[in-house]
């Protein structure tokens, strides 16, 4: 993280995340597996009926486990696995995939 306007778009990335987090053990498992984002990623393991019964039980299984679990631990899994993880290591994962010489034609 260089910038500041990186740094501040990251704190309001994290904010949001724990945001959602929080309330996620409170909505019901059939709304949940209805949001857009968790039924396109169950429907992109559509070919192997198997992947998605397992992703379809690791999402309601990590839902009840958010509900038990403190305060603090739900903040970090927000920041360190959705934010860190998935939101912004992603463009650098992406470019760096790109600038591998591996993975040229």
């Amino acid at each position: 993280m260089g910038s500041v306007q990186e740094k501040i778009r990251h704190m309001a990335t994290v904010k949001a995340a724990r945001g959602i987090i929080k309330i996620l053990p409170h909505i019901s498992e059939e709304r949940l597996l209805k949001f857009p984002l968790v039924r396109n990623g169950l429907e992109a393991v559509s070919y192997y009926p198997e992947g998605r019964d397992f992703l379809q039980s690791l999402i309601i299984h990590g839902r009840r486990a958010l509900g038990r679990s403190s305060k603090k631990c739900v903040e970090k899994f927000a920041e360190n696995l959705i934010v860190n993880e998935f939101l912004a290591a992603k463009p650098k994962r992406s470019l760096w995939f790109l600038s591998a010489i591996f993975y040229r034609d």
